[in-house]
């Protein structure tokens, strides 16, 4: 996913320029890796992919993104067509605790089938979530990435296809794979974490266990990752047991 800095130029410090041949560019120009919005980005149409006050896609821009996503995997999106709404915008990362927000709207998309969702409640790293369409094309994605494939590029994908399991992590987890097999695998980083090279293997469990070592889950992280144990077994595997023994230990301290 592109760094929204490198479509708005004007966000940048002053002096800074985008530069167009980038690590990014060229892993797309090679055929390493698909760069979202690349198209777009060359010919400067980025109208409404991301909205003013967060440094995430909007809801448009996350389904432009899964759109463009399931073309390049030949997965058929005409089973369903968006209708559009205007939604009031909530989310404000760009902007410091207690500054004034300017009132924002963004496109909502009004006819999505009925999903059925469930998390495991982590925030970020470790954080799986599972959406289930009943309408969807009969095939299952796995999904690894950060925030910006979390919020609504995951969402995008669910309306057309009938299953999707995205987990938030830097690599892939082979042996997650193997539990789930999936039809598609699908691998996104941000541009901006391109800084740092994905961890090739790292388990969910340790990834867990290792953000409960340094504790960094809350109470209710621990509680809805303990509610949902038995809905995400499959993906976890059992190495995950002794992190769920240790987790409802410290709940009941």
């Amino acid at each position: 996913m592109p760094e929204k800095t490198c479509l708005y130029e004007k966000l940048l410090p002053n002096g800074l320029r985008v530069v167009p041949d980038r690590f990014a560019t060229f892993l797309a120009d090679v055929g390493w890796a698909h760069y979202v919005f690349y198209d777009r980005i060359k010919h400067q149409k980025v109208d409404e992919l991301y909205h003013v006050g967060d440094s995430h896609t909007t809801t448009f821009g996350g389904y432009e993104a899964s759109a463009e996503i399931l073309h390049t995997l030949g997965i058929d999106t005409d089973n369903f067509q968006p209708a559009w709404s205007i939604k009031p915008v909530t989310s404000f990362d760009l902007f410091e605790p207690g500054e004034t927000c300017p009132e924002l709207s963004e496109r909502a998309i009004s006819n999505a089938p009925a999903l059925e969702i469930t998390t495991n409640g982590l925030t970020n790293r470790g954080c799986v979530t599972r959406i289930v369409n009943p309408y969807g094309a009969p095939c299952r994605v796995l999904i690894f990435g950060d925030s910006f494939a979390s919020l609504h590029l995951c969402y995008g994908i669910s309306l057309h296809v009938s299953e999707v399991v995205f987990t938030h992590a830097a690599g892939f987890d082979y042996e997650m794979i193997e539990r789930y097999q999936p039809d598609y695998i699908i691998g996104e980083i941000a541009e901006r974490f391109l800084i740092e090279s994905p961890t090739e293997g790292v388990s969910l469990a340790s990834i867990v266990q290792g953000k409960l070592a340094d504790d960094m889950l809350s109470a209710a992280e621990m509680n809805q990752f303990a509610d949902t144990y038995e809905h995400f077994e499959n993906l976890y595997g059992p190495a995950m047991n002794l992190v769920l023994t240790q987790i409802q230990a410290k709940l009941v301290r």
